[in-house]
């Protein structure tokens, strides 16, 4: 058998590495913390933060629960040390709030003071997440 990119091999040469055992490595489960830890860690979040920013991206979709997806939003603002609160989630609540007041002009000033609360906490980085280019051209596209 000629394999191009290897040159000549034998049979018995793929065979032998096809039928050779795989080493298995066993990783040990990590122990669960009393509470969360002080500091935040970018790159690890925690089981139940994670789901709870599944359950937000859900309820927002098509406007589907705000209410819901605003309690959830409140519930992960109030773990210490969550390293799910992100620019994205707070511009998500941002963009939803600009098209409920579309949606709904009855209560147009209460879906911007909702938004203006949420650019507030990004402006003064009370939750440790700054705003981006997204959140200044939502925050624009109200205005107008």
């Amino acid at each position: 058998m000629d394999i191009p990119f290897l040159g000549p091999t034998n049979i018995n040469d793929v065979s032998s590495f096809l039928s050779r055992s795989t080493p298995i490595t066993l990783i040990p489960i990590p122990e669960p913390s009393a509470s969360l830890a002080e500091t935040v860690d970018p790159w690890f979040v925690d089981s139940q933060s994670h789901e709870m920013v599944g359950i937000i991206d859900a309820c927002l979709h098509n406007f589907h629960d705000v209410q819901r997806a605003q309690a959830m939003f409140t519930r992960l603002r109030t773990r210490i040390g969550s390293a799910a609160l992100t620019t994205r989630i707070y511009n998500n609540f941002i963009e939803v709030y600009c098209q409920m007041a579309t949606r709904e002009p009855n209560r147009k000033m209460l879906w911007h003071d909702e938004a203006w609360a949420l650019y507030n906490i990004l402006e003064t980085e009370v939750d440790g997440v700054q705003p981006s280019p997204k959140t200044y051209a939502l925050i624009l596209e109200m205005l107008v």
